[in-house]
């Protein structure tokens, strides 16, 4: 009996690309799935037709420059991706990490962030440059994003001119004029000291309200031995310390850096009820930015108490300069420590003690700190500590506990590298499908530049004896590169 194998049209998604497609895609992968279990009832000949006017309709014809291969890999990854998480209950989709909630901007930083945050620059680098060359070289936001992470990558020539390039994209934008400026500021060099006055001068003049900027010309002013003009800047950062200066809620750069950076980075109000010091608002803005260096200067130079604020804004200085003990002793010092349960600063108090144990080496210190965070209710804040959290769990074949965790950190930072590592646990625990669906997210999100998932959907289609698709895969993980086999060391697959 000949079988009505289901392929859909244009008509089925409403004569547009992507959209309405959850009833017709999920009906073609079912009618994909009929054909590998029983292969003798499947007539190729009596679709063939509709399926190559659906594929060139949904995806496009093959391109001139494009191999047969390649074009078969880019079909069967857009398929993949255009079934992500569709059928789907919310709570799943909010528990994986689901697009819906993110642009695809922020998803590429955040994508920079988890790569950074886990020790890997160079896919870090790509996601930037992806950012920048895709949706943002005419924004300085980028630029300064992009800029920030190059310093921390302690290539500081780089980080000038990214930059100079947001400033010379908008010569008004107060965090591409403070960022060119403190820049040029531990660069040493007094070829740029002209260039420096111009900046500051620039940034008082178009932002007199912004705090950050007149601390920051205080520092420079001190330490040029100009006493007269450092002591006017501070007065005006003290002025204005409290105060909103006349854009910053709207602006795109702070945006961004909050998205992209961790959340030990921001400021805490202190628990003495005292106003805000303008030297830790500019010092943490330079932590921002990735210059502890000149961060812990300016606390030290201006800072005028030595309460929780300042103590905070240290250790993270200390810690991004790689002097634990120093930012232990800081953090010690701190006479406010809430539960980590709380929703104060507590919990960032914790996160970055955290932080400074693991980077120490005190992983057993850190792995306690890091499980309690990953205990509370879930703050998109505390993504780093779900994550780590998640692979001690996972290192301890506590697969279960470690796949709770990983659910964790991707609803936080909804990166295709973390959806690869819950997947991982996931096959541990014999959850296969679910495991599948995630690795096609992560394709379907980056699998046009990371490897990671292709490789593992090759290892989980190989395992389940689906040759076909297991090759297109590992073909395409090969011409990417992957970083490592997530599956090593779980031999139930």
């Amino acid at each position: 009996m000949e079988k009505n194998y289901y392929l859909p049209s244009a008509e089925d998604s409403g004569g547009k690309r992507h959209d309405n497609r959850l009833n017709p895609i999920s009906a073609f992968q079912k009618t994909i799935a009929d054909a590998e279990e029983k292969p003798e009832e499947f007539d190729v000949s009596a679709v063939y037709d509709k399926t190559l006017n659906y594929v060139k309709w949904m995806i496009g014809p093959r391109r001139s420059d494009e191999t047969s291969d390649a074009y078969r890999a880019r079909v069967f990854a857009e398929l993949l991706g255009m079934t992500n998480h569709d059928d789907d209950d919310d709570d799943d989709r909010d528990r994986t990490g689901s697009r819906h909630r993110w642009d695809d901007r922020d998803l590429l930083v955040l994508y920079a962030r988890e790569a950074a945050e886990s020790g890997r620059p160079e896919k870090a680098r790509r996601s930037y440059l992806r950012l920048i060359a895709g949706t943002g070289a005419a924004d300085p936001a980028y630029w300064l994003l992009y800029g920030a992470f190059c310093a921390r990558d302690g290539d500081r020539d780089e980080a000038l001119a990214c930059a100079g390039r947001a400033v010379a994209l908008d010569g008004r934008d107060k965090f591409a004029l403070f960022a060119r400026a403190a820049l040029l500021m531990t660069a040493a060099d007094s070829d740029g000291y002209g260039e420096l006055d111009a900046l500051l001068d620039a940034l008082a003049a178009a932002h007199p309200r912004f705090a950050e900027g007149h601390a920051l010309a205080a520092v420079h002013y001190s330490r040029m031995d100009m006493p007269g003009r450092a002591d006017r800047s501070l007065s005006l950062a003290g002025r204005f310390a409290a105060a909103d200066d006349d854009d910053g809620a709207a602006d795109g750069a702070d945006r961004l850096l909050r998205i992209g950076l961790d959340a030990v980075w921001r400021p805490v109000t202190g628990c003495d009820g005292g106003d805000v010091d303008p030297a830790v608002k500019c010092a943490s803005l330079l932590c921002r930015l990735e210059l502890a260096d000149l961060a812990a200067t300016c606390l030290r130079r201006f800072a005028a108490a030595r309460a929780d604020p300042y103590h905070y804004a240290m250790a993270v200085a200390h810690y991004r300069r790689a002097e634990y003990a120093a930012s232990a002793d800081h953090l010690n010092s701190m006479a406010c420590r809430r539960s980590a349960a709380d929703d104060g600063d507590g919990g960032a108090w914790t996160l970055l003690a955290a932080h400074v144990d693991y980077a120490a080496g005190r992983y057993r210190e850190a792995v306690v700190w890091y499980v309690g965070l990953s205990l509370v209710p879930h703050q998109h804040r505390y993504g780093l500590a779900y994550s780590r959290a998640a692979g001690h769990f996972a290192a301890n074949s506590r697969y279960a506990e470690a796949a709770e965790a990983y659910h964790r950190a991707c609803a936080a930072i909804p990166a295709p590298a973390l959806m690869t590592k819950l997947a991982a646990c996931l096959v541990a625990l014999d959850r296969r499908v679910e495991a599948e669906r995630l690795l096609v997210g992560a394709v379907a999100a980056d699998g046009e530049y990371d490897g990671d998932a292709w490789h593992q959907l090759a290892a989980l289609y190989g395992a389940a004896g689906r040759v076909e698709m297991a090759d297109v895969c590992g073909r395409r993980a090969s011409e990417l590169g992957y970083e490592s086999d997530l599956f090593r060391r779980l031999r139930k697959i």
